[in-house]
């Protein structure tokens, strides 16, 4: 009898700016979901830390629409705020967009993680312990899961901070 395969995650170097063309905020007018993105008429960021510091462009169907000097900061109160948070393990688990939170899913699932020194700075290798231990794996896929509900939302009504 064959056992299973395990399920394998190999880390191909992805680092969190690779996530931040397209994120998904709270709207600082209605609360709803709206989106931060790169701003038009600026020079594309040409290195993956200048994502950080470019000029961005947050666009919500309710009309609004603003630039801001960076990206939002994961966890931390300046406007505008992730859309995608949600508690887990006693903590916020957020993600940028449907891609990272994709990425992590496919991290965290793994029961077979490749990690490749080359990359000491890519996603994955800098996520924090109580993502990648095993005994938190159904907590953190189900936290994913509901981000993943959220992403396909764009009403502040079933948003609970």
């Amino acid at each position: 009898m064959r056992t299973a395969e395990p399920l394998r995650h190999k880390d191909t170097g992805l680092i969190l700016a690779h996530f931040a063309a397209r994120i998904l905020v709270v709207c600082p007018e209605c609360g709803g979901r709206a989106v931060d993105r790169h701003r038009p008429g600026v020079e594309e960021p040409r290195f993956p830390g200048q994502y950080y510091s470019s000029p961005r462009r947050v666009i919500c169907s309710c009309g609004y629409a603003r630039d801001v000097d960076r990206l939002p900061c994961p966890c931390c109160a300046p406007q505008p705020r992730l859309w995608l948070r949600t508690r887990c393990a006693g903590r916020i688990l957020w993600a940028y967009n449907e891609e990272h939170i994709d990425e992590l899913t496919r991290f965290v699932a793994a029961t077979l993680r490749e990690d490749h020194r080359r990359y000491h700075r890519s996603m994955p290798s800098c996520l924090p312990t109580w993502m990648k231990r095993a005994a938190n794996r159904t907590e953190v896929l189900n936290g994913l899961a509901r981000l993943r509900l959220l992403a396909a939302d764009h009403s502040p009504s079933n948003r609970a901070d």
